[in-house]
Formats: C-alpha cells, sequence, structure tokens
C-alpha cells in the first residue's frame, strides 16, 4: 500500500528519477492496483513496449478479477502508450474505446 502511494505521488509530480526507481522496484506479482500504476509509470517514462505489454496483461488480470476500474485504466494506458510511441491515429482509436468505458 505504501509503493502505491508512492507511485501515485511520482506520477503527478512526475518525477522521473522517483518513477524509474519505483518501477524498477517493484514485484512482479504486485496487486492489481500497484501493476496498473506501473504500467502508466512505464508509459510516462516513454518505456512504450513495456507499457503496452503490461497493460495488455492489466486488462487480462483486471478482466478476470471483475474489475471495470482497472480494465478501463489499462486501456488508456494503451492509449497513452500508442500516442507517446508515434501512432496517433491508432491510438486516437484506442482512446475512443477507453472513454466509452
Amino acid at each position: 500500500m505504501v509503493q502505491i502511494a508512492r507511485f501515485r505521488a511520482a506520477i503527478q509530480s512526475f518525477r522521473g528519477e522517483a518513477l524509474t526507481a519505483l518501477v524498477s522496484a517493484a514485484p512482479a506479482d504486485a496487486d492489481l492496483e500497484a501493476q496498473v500504476l506501473a504500467a502508466l509509470a512505464k508509459a510516462l517514462l516513454g518505456r512504450t513496449d513495456e507499457a503496452l505489454r503490461e497493460a495488455t496483461a492489466t486488462r487480462a488480470l483486471g478482466t478476470a478479477a471483475r474489475s471495470s476500474a482497472a480494465v478501463c485504466d489499462a486501456a488508456s494506458i494503451r492509449a497513452l502508450a500508442t500516442a507517446t510511441a508515434g501512432d496517433l491515429e491508432g491510438a486516437t482509436e484506442l482512446a475512443r474505446r477507453a472513454s466509452m468505458m
């Protein structure tokens, strides 16, 4: 829970070095919310391939856990990472889908 608070604070203030450290230290078996935040942090850091992989995995876990919030967050992160990678057309489509959730 403390790590989630640190992720949120680093994301909100966009402290790149703090995000990098938190992503590096994040356990692979973190809870769903921590996985969403790690994927978002990676998208914000420009680690788009990793962010897309993690957002896709998080979406699957969110679906299995029946967490509509995690599924919606994962869709938004996929749109952000796709835009960051330079595919604005793809990002627009993903963002439209996420906004309808």
